[in-house]
């Protein structure tokens, strides 16, 4: 009765405990965070691992696990992450070569099996460029791109005014370095609590102060429309 009540109990947690163990070696300054979401996102990846030169999404699924969002999920933490780890128990295996042989060969896909207590790289994956973590920012921490400007109260508060306006008066690569680092900040900072309050720290405040000029003349012009 016992053997039997065992085999039924789902292993997520010890692949999970795995896995920490394993990155948080790899990846000694990194950041490891469970069930990270964001504004926007419809899935919840179940480990996030961030780094100041990679991004990594972690889906896991378990012996009581489906497979059955495992394409929709490892497709948006594509969108940002510079990888995707899949790792699931050996008991899908045979389902996964017969259905999901797009994942395996994608090139920023890595899939481990868990099996007898280990995790093992099933098919191996390379990082792809730092993605861009607009997307991910709560409407507190959009408001920091006008933080520097006078008459800033005309752009509105909500997500959308923020993000007209930074993608109107911002180029890319500046939404992108100044982006990362506000979001290296609330992970290095928060620990998951809700009362995190974003602020302008030195190296963000240095990165919009490099083309403060430019900047200024497009808030002000986009703000006269």
């Amino acid at each position: 009765m016992k053997e039997s009540r065992s085999k039924s109990l789902s292993n997520e947690k010890e692949i999970r405990k795995k896995l920490i163990q394993k990155y948080s070696k790899l990846f000694h300054r990194g950041f490891i965070r469970e069930e990270f979401t964001g504004p926007g996102l419809s899935t919840r990846n179940d480990l996030f691992l961030v780094h100041e030169e990679i991004i990594i999404s972690f889906e896991i699924k378990s012996n009581r696990d489906v497979l059955k969002r495992l394409r929709s999920q490892a497709l948006e933490y594509l969108t940002y992450s510079s990888m995707v780890i899949l790792a699931l128990d050996i008991k899908h295996l045979k389902n996964l070569e017969k259905k999901f042989q797009d994942l395996i060969n994608h090139p920023n896909i890595k899939i481990l099996i868990f099996e007898d207590g280990e995790c093992y790289t099933y098919s191996d994956g390379e990082s792809k460029d730092y993605p861009t973590l607009l997307n991910l920012l709560w409407s507190s921490e959009l408001a920091l791109f006008k933080a520097l400007f006078k008459q800033r109260s005309k752009v509105g508060s909500s997500s959308y005014d923020l993000l007209k306006m930074i993608n109107e008066v911002y180029n890319e690569q500046q939404i992108h370095d100044i982006s990362k680092s506000i979001f290296l900040d609330r992970v290095r900072n928060s620990r998951g609590s809700m009362n995190y309050k974003p602020v302008l720290l030195e190296e963000t405040n240095n990165l919009m102060n490099n083309n403060l000029l430019e900047l200024q003349k497009k808030f002000y012009n986009y703000i006269g429309k």
